[in-house]
């Protein structure tokens, strides 16, 4: 009779290892998805533990407004006046 239990209660201890394994992936598939779309807007996930990065300040990357793709950029007009001259 008390192996019965035992067998029980070994059982039960299994299924909720594997159930907290489950939770565990889940949780780290959806920390990761998070993580994808705050860094879009400049932030991410830290751990509790761990030091937040240093925030971004100024504008964000990328082409300046009013530029297109693919074309150099112009020089100023005093620079184009100045070679101009010379």
């Amino acid at each position: 009779m008390p192996k019965r239990k035992a067998d029980a209660v070994v059982e039960l201890v299994k299924s909720l290892l594997a159930e907290k394994e489950a939770l565990v992936d889940k949780e780290k598939v959806l920390i990761s998805n998070l993580n994808s779309i705050l860094s879009r807007i400049g932030y991410q996930v830290t751990p509790l533990g761990q030091k937040a990065a240093p925030a971004r300040r100024g504008r964000r990357g990328g082409r300046k407004p009013g530029r297109r793709p693919g074309k150099a950029a112009r020089k100023p007009a005093r620079a184009r006046a100045k070679q101009k001259k010379a």
